[in-house]
């Protein structure tokens, strides 16, 4: 379950079963030109860049995406997939976890 992984757990999944990312030296990287090496490390949860790439893959998978505010400070994330009628919700600290988190049970089919 994803709520008992730690950061480095779920980053590590997120970019196996989500973006199918490559590991290098035990880090999940993509082809960048931004980087002098041209591989950038992916990390979701530490840059908005790289969780925005999970947006858009769960849009490419036909989920709509909506977030909220908590008034507690945590985030509430919940992915609607119109053609199969199917609602995932998940809540977090931080809107990058909950994203992760909902993204999982995306790919698993929860």
């Amino acid at each position: 379950m994803s709520k008992d992984m730690t950061d480095a757990e779920l980053v590590e999944k997120v970019a196996r079963e989500v973006l199918e990312l490559l590991e290098m030296n035990g880090k999940y990287c993509f082809q960048s030109n931004a980087v002098p090496s041209g591989m950038k490390i992916w990390n979701p949860l530490t840059d908005a860049n790289d969780t925005q790439m999970i947006k858009n893959r769960l849009r490419e998978m036909g989920w709509t995406i909506d977030l909220y505010i908590e008034p507690n400070g945590e985030t509430e994330v919940t992915l609607f997939h119109n053609a199969t009628r199917t609602e995932i919700c998940e809540m977090a600290d931080t809107e990058a976890r909950a994203i992760c988190e909902a993204a999982i049970k995306a790919v698993e089919g929860k």
